[in-house]
């Protein structure tokens, strides 16, 4: 900055909103309480399963590695 001058200008970002299919919104939105109380009981396990519906670019071996708390780590191996 050469001087005391220099004005900062502002600009807006304009982002155009995409509205998800009412498709997608019913199969992305929990909509059975039991899922919830499934977590609540065993979450590591439920995490696997959500886990091995993703592509992976390397195996895990553990989901949750707590052997230092607090210093947890998931998916590791």
């Amino acid at each position: 900055m050469a001087d005391g001058d220099t004005e900062l200008e502002a600009r807006l970002v304009e982002q155009e909103e995409f509205e998800p299919s009412e498709e997608f919104v019913a199969q992305a939105n929990v909509s059975d309480p039991a899922v919830y109380d499934e977590f609540e009981e065993n979450w590591p396990d439920c995490w696997e399963r959500a886990a091995e519906m993703l592509d992976w670019d390397e195996e895990y071996d553990e989901v949750l590695d707590d052997s230092n708390p607090p210093f947890y780590e998931w998916f590791t191996g």
